[in-house]
Formats: structure tokens, sequence, C-alpha cells
């Protein structure tokens, strides 16, 4: 199989019910590599085709939710300049809306596994997971069309920040199965814990994936 020229948005891998359309930015980067993994870790590599502007991207036909992927990107090693571009390294897409593997961040940088200039790092590093968006909450609401924003003045605002988890994993009215979760930041008794705290808007504490400290792993614990 070959890619198609594809287009350069939305950021991301994107699904649209007949294969993914995929894009990643690289300003200096002089070729950049779609790289496919099935279950058994066996990695097929296909070249982005297209390139606008520094959006790289490629639509592959057929493919679809449940795929993992990562890329490789070729480019001048030159770290005076702030160029680090390693085609031996696996790079996780920024925008992966769901990811599989941990890094295990325990392991000194000294160690063969992440040099990179000479070793092939696919095997401990995370994988990026497509999945089917068409029946999220983005979409839904807008079909709706139920739903407006608030517009408070912001010398009313009184912004909440939190973890999505944090915020109610223990809370005794919520729902144990949706505990600690985005569905129960909707929940009534949620809502009505900020409405009686005067709260107005919140604000989450970062969602995307992100390495869990050394210091947790020594205790066994990881972020969330």
């Amino acid at each position: 199989m070959s890619l198609d020229y594809g287009r350069p948005f939305p950021m991301g891998s994107h699904y649209d019910g007949y294969g993914v359309n995929f894009t990643l930015f690289s300003e200096n980067a002089t070729k950049v590599i779609l790289c496919l993994f099935d279950k058994a870790g066996k990695e097929i590599r296909y070249p982005l085709p297209g390139k606008t502007g520094a959006i790289w991207h490629g639509y592959l036909p057929g493919a679809g939710p449940g795929l993992h992927y990562g890329y490789r990107v070729e480019g001048e090693w030159n770290p005076e300049q702030g160029l680090f571009y390693q085609p031996q390294q696996l790079l996780l897409d920024p925008y992966a809306k769901q990811v599989t593997g941990i890094v295990d961040n325990t392991l000194p940088y000294t160690s063969p596994v992440f040099n990179a200039l000479e070793h092939d790092d696919s095997a401990i590093t995370p994988k990026a997971v497509i999945t089917d968006d068409s029946g999220c909450f983005c979409h839904s609401y807008k079909e709706k069309g139920t739903y407006q924003r608030l517009n408070t003045p912001w010398s009313e605002t009184i912004i909440y920040e939190g973890h999505v988890k944090g915020l109610t994993k223990l809370h005794p009215e919520i729902p144990e199965k949706i505990a600690g979760t985005y569905a129960a930041l909707g929940h009534p008794a949620f809502i009505a814990h900020l409405q009686k705290l005067g709260i107005t808007a919140l604000e989450l504490l970062p969602v995307q994936y992100h390495l869990t400290e050394p210091h947790l792993h020594k205790i066994g614990l990881k972020n969330y």
C-alpha cells in the first residue's frame, strides 16, 4: 500500500470512516515517515507524501481505529542550532488522542537504550492509537445546538483549577463507575458543589499524556 497526498488539517490523526489522515508539524525536517505497528510489534514505514508549509501529511485508505503508529523524522543533527533529528528515535504524535505503552524512565540516560543515534528505541517508546471520535461530545453538542457560552464578565469570573481524576474520584455522591472521569465533571452533584463555592469556570490541569516522575516510580505510584 501507499499513502495518498491527504490534507494538512485537522492536526494529528483523523479517521473519516474510510481511512485515516495523518499530519505532523516539522519546520526543518527533510523527510517524515509514518510508522505503523501490528500486535506483534512489527513495523511498516510510509513516508508522508504531502507537505503544506511546515505541515507534513498523508492519507492511508482502509486504516481505522485501533491502529498503533508513531513517526520517524529525518533532518540535520546540529544541537548547537537546536536541530535534533534522529530517525532511529520513534516519536509520539503530539496530537495523539490515545496512547499505549509506557516509558521506563527509571533507566539512567547514559543507558544504551537512550542513545538513539545508534539504537532504535521503538521497543520502549509509547505508540499513538487511532480512535473513532465521530461520536465525541464536540460533535454531538454542535448537532443538538443546546449549549451556549456563558460569557461571564471577567469581573465576575472565579476559576477553579483541578485534575480530571482528583476532582471527583472520592466524591460520595458520584457513582463509582464514573468517579474520576470526564463524565463525572458533568454530574449534577459536582456541578452543585461548584455552584455552592461560587465557581463560574473550571480549568483542567494538563490532560495530555506525560511521563511519571522517577520519585513516584520509587514508591509504586504514577501520574494520573
